[in-house]
């Protein structure tokens, strides 16, 4: 049983070195603060150090001790006005030179005729974000992949399973809020029961929950090993537009179908459960394991 005895606090040490810890990164925001510029992370700064948005101040350079400091080229610029980050040529925004720009480009210029506008390189159709003109085929790109992505039957069947099943997940942890809050409200009064119950509890449920599901891929490999499949298997374990989600993956589960299919990543279901089964397993190993050392040391 646990011992009562009366509470103090114990980690005296460790809370002198978290409050040393939080006073370091005050020093180091402050220290940024002070000799840093935010406006430069807010509005950026062209290739020549000019901070779009405002109106800077010559930046002297040498590069050497040995002769005097001259004025970097095209630096001191008013850019009040020019609050727009814009790259000369977006397909290598790396390399390119970067300028201030009073607005990014509204349109795309590809013709030879008002090549003269913009002889830099091309004249793109951008949008803002955080002051920087991004090229819109760049944003379309992005959108793109994602649906691309998105499109892929495994995602697209684990998506699916999940939109099924949000009403039951939701549901769920409902539930378990309104037992953590009963737990919590019982420990005051059943302080060592309610924590030996929570330990025995979880270690039985994660057991019997792993138990089940790789009985369930049990059923599914003797099912493959059989020329005749399972007689036990059913009509009424075959999926329909009726049933409900949890049902039709009870029906997809328990369907005859061959073991190797199991590693197949079109198989959402069998995957899915496959790797819960192993992350119950060690769950309910560790869990039990720590119990039992608990249960030991008192």
């Amino acid at each position: 049983m646990l011992q009562k005895g009366r509470r103090s606090c114990t980690d005296c040490s460790f809370l002198i070195l978290f409050l040393i810890f939080c006073g370091g990164l005050g020093s180091i925001a402050w220290f940024a603060l002070d000799n840093g510029d935010p406006y430069r992370i807010l509005y950026g700064s062209d290739s020549f150090g000019n901070t779009c948005g405002r109106n800077n101040g010559p930046i002297f350079i040498r590069s050497n001790k040995t002769v005097e400091k001259e004025q970097f080229e095209y630096s001191g610029q008013n850019m009040t006005e020019r609050r727009f980050m814009f790259p000369l040529n977006a397909s290598r925004a790396l390399d390119t030179v970067w300028t201030c720009v009073r607005s990014c480009p509204e349109v795309t210029i590809t013709t030879y005729e008002v090549g003269w506008i913009f002889d830099d390189g091309d004249h793109l159709f951008s949008i803002d974000i955080m002051n920087r003109c991004i090229p819109e085929d760049l944003i379309t790109f992005g959108r793109d992949l994602l649906r691309k992505v998105i499109e892929l039957d495994w995602i697209r069947g684990y998506l699916h399973d999940l939109i099924d099943t949000s009403p039951f997940l939701l549901q769920m942890c409902l539930v378990a809020l309104v037992l953590s809050l009963i737990a919590i409200a019982l420990l005051r009064f059943f302080a060592a029961a309610i924590v030996y119950f929570i330990y025995l509890a979880v270690a039985l449920l994660a057991i019997g929950f792993s138990g089940s599901i790789w009985y369930a891929f049990w059923k599914v490999h003797k099912n493959s090993l059989s020329p005749y499949g399972d007689e036990n298997v059913t009509e009424a374990t075959t999926p329909n537009a009726d049933h409900k989600p949890f049902q039709l993956t009870a029906a997809t589960l328990f369907n005859s179908q061959d073991f190797s299919q199991l590693f197949n990543l079109e198989n959402t279901t069998t995957l899915t459960l496959f790797a819960v089964a192993i992350g119950a397993t060690a769950i309910s190993v560790c869990w039990f394991y720590t119990m039992t050392l608990i249960l030991i040391k008192s």
